[in-house]
């Protein structure tokens, strides 16, 4: 027979003699402001994710570069962004831009 302090999932009919473990905790009730809450801290993070993005595409838009790769030299470098193609500033050889 199962041992209902071991096992407190048991069936009652099992752990007839002790109905301390048989009594159910009761589930919270899922009420309005369970729901509130969970909706507010969802909207902060997402009023969070949407500033951070923001801000990180304020500061860092002059700072982003297109890199090349010169198959002649074997030169790495970088261009402003908008350009598919550049010379190489070592041997002037056209190169277009790496993509990952």
């Amino acid at each position: 027979m199962l041992d209902c302090c071991r096992y407190p999932l048991a069936t009652p009919r099992l752990c007839a003699n002790f109905p301390a473990v048989t009594a159910a905790i009761a589930a919270p009730a899922f009420t309005f402001e369970v729901l509130a809450y969970g909706l507010l801290v969802l909207g902060v993070f997402l009023a969070l994710w949407l500033y951070t993005d923001r801000r990180d595409r304020a500061l860092y838009a002059g700072r982003r570069k297109i890199t090349f790769h010169c198959i002649r030299c074997d030169h790495l470098y970088t261009q402003p962004p908008g350009t598919d193609t550049a010379p190489c500033p070592k041997c002037n050889h056209v190169n277009t831009r790496l993509k990952f």
